[in-house]
């Protein structure tokens, strides 16, 4: 290992500590407004017991902003366990209980494509980072490793289609995307001394495998169906900001997100949403990942105080139709004349005549 690397680690830089550490503060400095910081700041104190915010608080808050209502109740736990996975990216082995203020801002930058490309840096010695990076990383958080109802057959099949369809720069003989995302960032947070040059990508490896392990692979993750649909269903519910009366059942929901999750289960000899699925599916609608972006804001960040009278729904206008329209990456804030504020459902009326 190169003497430099070594120093880094004895220094702390180049410890998983140190490089959470080196990115929340890099998402801290550059990619929040101080408005955002000072609200995700208060947010954090009112929540956190010792500085930790731990799944009750959470889910109490979910609740407290009716984002939460008892036939979504499953969806809080899924949402959790994804910022709990968010706030260690890409240092998985220890999986933590509760969130820091640090891991909360790493966790919600995460949920950003902007972000997260500027974070994890660029050069000739460092994979090119693209929205298929971004759409893996929210896989990742709501995956669990593989049961063992998948044989070993399956997933001979599956290494091979990702090898021929992402190729090296993706997966090598060291690991795959999950190998390398350990690799980019030790790469990244190398101190590069004025007037010399960084040390080589390929000086890491050694380092990313002992913090990676050698039985972490993305083909062997699924995201249960179960939970992905409720996960599903709370974007739904909440893509459009949070309403101001109580609701106990929307109409459609459910009709909606099996839409929703229907082309992502596609292989019926697979248990569960694996990678490619998932990817392949979140290309048909891509602005699911700026809903995703959207439900976390509304859970954490004040929005505006004024209501919008967001009628009561027909047959075709209903709150989940329009959640789901705006998974296809068109502005349906804009076209339909409003953007995510608290909303009353019961006071509206949004009909193919009145749009």
């Amino acid at each position: 290992m190169d003497p430099k690397i070594e120093n880094w680690i004895q220094e702390g830089l180049m410890t998983p500590e140190g490089v959470l550490n080196f990115l929340a503060q890099n998402f801290a400095e550059y990619h929040f407004s101080d408005d955002k910081k000072l609200q995700l700041r208060k947010i954090f104190d009112k929540l956190s017991t010792d500085d930790r915010l731990n799944e009750s608080g959470f889910l109490s808050h979910l609740q407290r902003k009716r984002l939460l209502p008892p036939h979504l109740a499953g969806a809080g736990p899924v949402l959790y366990r994804a910022l709990l996975y968010l706030s260690q990216f890409p240092f998985d082995q220890k999986p933590v209980k509760s969130l820091a203020f640090s891991g909360l801002v790493r966790a919600l930058s995460w949920t950003d494509l902007g972000k997260f490309q500027k974070a994890s840096g660029s050069g000739s010695n460092t994979r090119t980072k693209t929205p298929a990076d971004s759409r893996r990383i929210i896989f990742q958080s709501l995956a669990q490793p593989a049961t063992a109802q998948n044989s070993p057959l399956t997933w001979k099949r599956l290494e091979k289609k990702f090898m021929s369809e992402f190729l090296a720069t993706n997966h090598d003989h060291d690991g795959d995307e999950m190998f390398h995302d350990h690799l980019d960032f030790l790469y990244e947070v190398q101190q590069v001394e004025l007037g010399y040059g960084s040390i080589h990508r390929d000086k890491f490896r050694p380092l990313a495998k002992q913090f990676h392990g050698d039985k972490a692979y993305l083909h062997h993750l699924t995201i249960p169906q179960d939970e992905f649909r409720e996960f599903i269903k709370l974007t739904l519910f909440g893509g459009f900001g949070r309403a101001i009366a109580p609701i106990e059942q929307i109409s459609d929901l459910d009709a909606v997100a099996n839409i929703v999750v229907a082309p992502f289960i596609q292989d019926p000899d697979i248990i569960g949403i694996t990678w490619d699925m998932f990817d392949h599916a979140f290309r048909i609608t891509p602005g699911l990942f700026d809903a995703i972006a959207r439900l976390f804001s509304t859970v954490f960040y004040t929005p505006p105080t004024e209501t919008i009278p967001l009628s009561k729904p027909g047959k075709i206008a209903t709150v989940p139709i329009l959640s789901q329209l705006s998974f296809l990456d068109w502005d349906i804030e804009e076209a339909l004349t409003f953007t995510p504020k608290p909303y009353n459902p019961n006071t509206t009326q949004l009909t193919t005549n009145n749009p």
